[in-house]
């Protein structure tokens, strides 16, 4: 197995194990470092993710790869990456009725059942009473 590191890019740190596969061009992309598309001051445990497949036992023992399936499948298309985002942009436009059916449609879409709904409207409560 080859491998390629790479050092330092601008302020960011990047440390890229870039091992690739014995008998192919294929090039797996690791990094043993804190990298997270997010400020450093939101120390969430973990960042959901977009695309959500939960493995099974039966996967398990069949050695069937679900997070693989669903990326493969993916075809480029998600609504919103971030529900609050679109929710944010009716609430602003005053479209209340909206914001309660969106809102639903979010937190029954498969996609989004790792997205944390609970703290988010919590947090955007919280920031509406403080506004008085």
């Amino acid at each position: 197995m080859q491998s390629r590191s790479f050092g330092e890019k601008g302020d960011k740190i990047r440390t890229l194990f870039q091992p690739i596969l014995q008998g192919t061009a294929v090039v797996a992309r690791l990094s043993f470092a804190w990298w997270q598309d997010k400020p450093q001051w939101e120390n969430d445990d973990w960042l959901a993710p977009h695309l959500a497949a939960d493995m099974s036992f039966e996967d398990y023992r069949d050695n069937v790869d679900p997070a693989l399936e669903a990326a493969l499948a993916y075809d480029g298309e998600l609504s919103y990456l971030d529900p609050m985002d679109r929710l944010t942009e009716l609430f602003e436009a005053g479209k209340m009725e909206q914001v309660k059916t969106e809102a639903r449609k979010f937190v029954e879409d498969p996609h989004f059942r790792y997205y944390p709904f609970e703290e988010r409207f919590g947090s955007v409560g919280y920031n509406l009473l403080g506004q008085g």
